[in-house]
């Protein structure tokens, strides 16, 4: 009898000790270690003395290993020129133009934020940011030394003010960025209104035309 309470005190044991151990399992995400479940942020900041007037960038994400959290997409400091789409799996695109007075990124400027969610079946593995295409003010094309560019993750959320362009919908259209400031924010209705107006005034303006002609007419006449 007392055999069987050992054994099945050490079965209880051992299975506690596992399910101890699979709860504690670290995934690694950019070298920092996080648990399945767990909500992580990948934080882009940019710092340096030239002022850019145009910055296109792409965060590419493990889809198997973490959920994007479209919510979260966050770039507080470049202004509403900026566009992304986050709807495409694995990547996320933006671009920020500023011609007339360009960013100042002389301190460090915060670029973009983005949360996620570490999925059950994790593995370990790397978020990646890279710069596609940066100008100066002058809008020549430079490059980006590596400590200009600095990225971090870490979890939780990010807890500053959440800037979200697009509401986390796509709204880049087969591949080219849109400029949501340019776009006809017109509706329908408007657009009908104006083409109305513009037709009675035409009608006016020929009328007010043709009564002057028979004026002139009846004028000659006498």
């Amino acid at each position: 009898m007392k055999i069987i309470k050992t054994l099945t005190t050490a079965v209880l044991v051992c299975m506690m000790i596992a399910f101890s151990m699979i709860n504690s399992y670290a995934v690694k995400i950019n070298n920092n270690e996080f648990q399945s479940g767990d909500t992580i942020t990948y934080i882009v900041q940019i710092k340096t003395d030239t002022r850019l007037s145009g910055l296109n960038g792409m965060i590419e994400y493990p889809k198997d290993a973490l959920e994007l959290d479209k919510e979260s997409l966050n770039i507080p400091e470049l202004g509403d020129m900026v566009i992304s789409n986050p709807d495409e799996e694995g990547v996320i695109r933006f671009v920020a133009t500023n011609a007339g007075e360009g960013f100042d990124c002389s301190q460090t400027k915060l670029i973009v934020t983005v949360s996620f969610k570490v999925k059950e079946k994790a593995t370990d593995s790397d978020i990646k940011f890279t710069v596609t295409e940066v100008t100066d003010v002058q809008l020549n094309d430079i490059n980006l030394a590596d400590n200009e560019i600095i990225k971090s993750v870490q979890k939780g959320k990010y807890e500053g003010k959440i800037i979200n362009p697009g509401n986390g919908e796509d709204i880049v259209d087969d591949g080219a960025y849109i400029d949501i400031d340019s776009s006809d924010e017109s509706t329908p209705d408007s657009k009908n209104k104006t083409i109305i107006i513009t037709l009675i005034v035409a009608v006016v303006l020929i009328a007010v035309a043709s009564i002057g002609v028979k004026l002139k007419n009846k004028k000659n006449e006498n």
